[in-house]
């Protein structure tokens, strides 16, 4: 059986709280992670102080020392793992914010003379894992899935990543002991092989 190649995984929770579901499924998986040999660095929104005044894209402004450091494991990661549940149909205000002020122009991308800009986080994969009180059917057939759209074309894609994997899991709402069982050990299997 061949080996695993290890990855550099930054394992994001996007989730502002750190005994939520979403932090057991982060949790899992970076444990599992850790035991087949990858390197992980799990960062959690709720550790950051994130505030949503709006970010400076002047090349010289100064930045807060947390993005400074989240932009540091962005680029020292080759697959990037991000765990939030949707909220009003979008990420939680936090983790949106988050990408607001490391996601910049100069880091993540850099727009030139043509209409696409030039994807400066290129050669690294993503996964966003995404938990959800709405059905599956009700979020692909009348919702059209806007929120995985948008994470991977106009967040993840449009900085380079790819190929990024989406993961859909719930309706948490009323969901039993067996359902959360099985997802985490869905999250262990990933984390296991690194994707």
């Amino acid at each position: 059986m061949p080996r695993l190649m290890t990855k550099q995984i930054l394992l994001l929770l996007g989730h502002p709280r750190n005994d939520s579901f979403c932090a057991a499924l982060a949790n899992e998986y970076a444990r599992a992670a850790r035991e087949s040999g990858h390197d992980v660095r799990l960062v959690r929104i709720a550790d950051l102080p994130i505030d949503v005044a709006p970010p400076s894209f002047r090349p010289d402004a100064v930045r807060a020392d947390w993005v400074s450091r989240v932009q540091a494991d962005i680029a020292w990661c080759t697959h990037w793992v991000i765990v939030a549940p949707m909220w009003w149909g979008g990420v939680p205000a936090g983790l949106k914010a988050l990408f607001d002020r490391v996601l910049l122009p100069g880091f993540a991308f850099k727009y030139g003379k043509g209409p696409s800009p030039d994807k400066l986080l290129t050669g690294r994969s993503a996964s966003f894992v995404m938990t959800s009180d709405t059905p599956s059917f009700w979020f692909d057939l009348v919702l059209h899935r806007p929120l995985l759209h948008q994470m991977r074309l106009q967040i993840l894609e449009f900085c380079g990543f790819r190929p990024v994997r989406q993961v859909m899991l719930g309706p948490i709402l009323h969901s039993t002991g067996h359902q959360r069982r099985q997802w985490l050990a869905r999250m262990a299997r990933m984390g296991a092989r690194g994707r």
